[in-house]
């Protein structure tokens, strides 16, 4: 029973990663909610932490397992073997600067990379881009400091490590990056 549970947990994956995939979403951008009915009664049974892994893997904010369906226009529908899965696809202001914010992330983490510093060690994060980048950036600022191990900042101060300009979303970014000194 366990077994089917967790089968039907990786096909709601699959399918709402077929999704994306087919609207142009990339799975880094967190979606709000997803339905999820399941069709085979041995795995209909999945428990809080089946529900909370397939959020997480999916990165929906909210699963809801029902028995009906309701897709919208905001929706999208995909049918499978052991589920059905109904994804919205609207992307609403907090969920495109939470977006913003994990691309940042991404960027700052292949810096970090590049520039040889070790994984603990905390970093000062100089970052410029176009208004809506930067109101991203604050508005997540807590959430990058956090899975950067950086302090952020809109102005440089000191010499940066490393410094490179992206293209996120069509916006040019240029992030620098440098030990953060005591």
């Amino acid at each position: 029973k366990l077994e089917k549970a967790y089968d039907a947990v990786f096909e709601a994956v699959s399918l709402s990663a077929a999704i994306r995939n087919n609207l142009g979403i990339k799975l880094r951008w967190p979606l709000s909610d997803m339905q999820v009915r399941v069709k085979d009664p041995e795995a209909a049974s999945l428990g809080n932490s089946l529900i909370d892994q397939l959020s997480y893997l999916s990165n929906v904010k909210q699963i809801n397992v029902t028995s009906e369906l309701k897709c919208d226009d905001n929706h999208v529908k995909a049918e499978g073997v052991l589920v059905d899965v109904c994804l919205n696809k609207v992307i609403n202001e907090n969920l495109y600067y939470e977006a913003i914010a994990r691309e940042v992330v991404r960027r700052v983490q292949v810096m970090r990379s590049k520039a040889n510093l070790d994984l603990e060690e905390r970093i000062m994060v100089y970052i410029t881009g176009d208004d809506e980048v930067k109101r991203a950036v604050e508005r997540m600022r807590d959430f990058i400091e956090r899975e950067t191990r950086g302090l952020v900042t809109f102005s440089e101060v000191g010499k940066p490590l490393l410094t490179m300009d992206w293209d996120i979303e069509d916006k040019r970014v240029k992030i620098s990056i440098g030990r953060l000194t005591q």
